[in-house]
């Protein structure tokens, strides 16, 4: 099952995630790229660019809404959910560990979509870090 498979089923389950492409790059104009022999290139000038939340952070965040109880009764609140997605023979990398943690100790929910070869199994709790 790709990853791809993985997050179509996790959004179909809950659909106020999205996508949170995690990376970095570089920001340039197209002129100041020129490409040289053996499938290198040069660059001229650019500026450093990371992309989604932070390193470690989840394939996938957004919330889920809930009814807390007692004095907030019938008050509907959003809490953050960050959901990593790995394929049969991936694994959660320290970094991603930390941030799973980090969401679980300000009170966030988070699980680990993973496809074990037979099904996607959903790991919560102390297992994701």
């Amino acid at each position: 099952m790709t990853e791809k498979q993985i997050g179509d089923a996790l959004l179909s389950k809950h659909p106020m995630m999205f996508r949170n492409a995690a990376g970095y790059g570089i920001a340039t104009s197209p002129k100041a790229i020129h490409k040289l022999q053996g499938g290198k290139f040069l660059l001229d000038h650019g500026s450093p660019l990371r992309f989604g939340l932070q390193p470690g952070s989840s394939d996938f965040i957004g919330w889920e809404t809930v009814e807390v109880t007692q004095d907030m009764v019938g008050t509907k609140i959003a809490i953050f959910q960050s959901i990593e997605i790995k394929t049969e023979h991936d694994r959660l990398s320290k970094v991603q560990r930390a941030w799973n943690k980090a969401v679980q100790i300000a009170g966030g929910i988070v699980q680990v979509w993973h496809y074990n070869g037979k099904e996607i199994e959903i790991i919560q709790g102390e297992r994701i870090i």
